[in-house]
């Protein structure tokens, strides 16, 4: 049962397109006589794990913010908002508010943050504030939207199909996608490629699909851990390297290979992710540009086009995501400035 009650939680760095619902925006002191109040949309409504929320963004139709305030503390852009239900407490929503400030971060590119959380009563006084520990990111920074609601109805969209997948494995998405939202960030070629790498390693190992071996046809396995074997590959391999030892055999051939098969390499993990979501797949060669980026920190694509390398990774990241999270509607290309259709592009692939 509701008590009439509300949480609300004070989000930081939150800048939307535009909302689903009109909110009346007051005249100014100094309009002219004769002016309307202009009207704006700023909020949209949610239907997220059983329960109704409100999002608002408190800065449309408003000057843009200053890029920090004096004394240091968050700014507040926006609030997301739903009812008390009898019995529950601060802590009970908190982790519900996290997971959709991060899918929201992950729409929009900026890093959002539940930052502060109250119970409002109905005349609107703050009964039980609560400044919440969690990162703040100047609200000038942030990235390219990807789901910018260009059309009312795409974020809600987005939100009400992703929140469920996400709480099947907060751990794994809250993580994931903040690593996203980090590369989006950032505006260094290398460690934006070297995030979206590292979050490629962590979507190829969701799969159970990529948690088997087999990548090497007939491989015995069995017979590499046999003695007689190992000691007949030593001394074949003393023939080009006097030194050669058993053990340099055990880490350097026997336990490569053994590797190898345990689990898919790095291509064909991610070429086998991109084909179970039905997304075209890149090239072993495109692939394999991350190994010297993230071993030596060098960005260096065979084709020698660093710029471009980096706009098909986070491009690949981006929808991996969005079909991981079920959305399949419009969403804005960072780097073609054109608004595309998932589902339409899943179609023809």
């Amino acid at each position: 049962m509701a008590s009439g009650d509300n949480w609300v939680f004070d989000l930081s760095n939150l800048n939307l397109h535009r909302g689903d619902e009109r909110s009346e925006i007051p005249l100014p002191s100094n309009a002219l006589t004769g002016n309307t109040p202009g009207s704006t949309i700023n909020r949209i409504l949610l239907s997220l794990g059983g329960r109704e929320w409100t999002l608002i963004d408190l800065t449309v139709g408003k000057k843009p913010l200053p890029r920090s305030e004096t004394d240091g503390n968050a700014l507040v852009s926006g609030m997301l908002s739903t009812s008390v239900r009898e019995g529950e407490s601060q802590a009970t929503l908190e982790p519900s508010a996290d997971a959709i400030a991060m899918l929201i971060s992950f729409a929009t590119c900026r890093d959002v943050a539940a930052f502060k959380c109250s119970r409002v009563s109905g005349d609107g006084k703050n009964i039980q504030p609560k400044l919440r520990s969690t990162k703040i990111h100047l609200y000038s920074e942030g990235g390219s939207p990807l789901i910018n609601n260009s059309t009312p109805g795409e974020l809600r969209s987005f939100l009400e199909r992703a929140y469920p997948i996400l709480q099947e494995n907060p751990q794994w998405w809250l993580a994931s996608l903040d690593i996203f939202v980090q590369a989006r960030m950032n505006s260094f070629m290398e460690i934006r490629s070297a995030l979206l790498n590292i979050l490629l390693d962590r979507v190829s190992g969701f799969y159970p699909e990529n948690r088997q071996g087999g990548e090497i046809d007939e491989l015995d396995v069995t017979k590499l851990s046999e003695v007689a074997f190992k000691e007949k590959v030593t001394t074949l391999l003393t023939e080009v390297c006097p030194k050669w030892t058993l053990d340099f055999t055990e880490k350097m051939v026997v336990s490569y290979l053994a590797n190898c098969n345990a689990k898919p390499s790095f291509a064909k993990g991610i070429q086998r992710v991109c084909g179970i979501n039905n997304l075209p797949a890149p090239t072993g060669a495109f692939l394999s540009t991350r190994n010297k980026l993230l071993h030596e920190g060098t960005l260096s694509p065979k084709n020698g086009d660093a710029k471009a390398y980096m706009t098909q990774l986070d491009w690949l990241a981006a929808r991996v995501l969005m079909r991981m999270l079920g959305y399949e509607g419009n969403y804005f290309h960072q780097f073609t400035g054109a608004m595309q259709n998932l589902k339409s592009e899943l179609a023809t692939t």
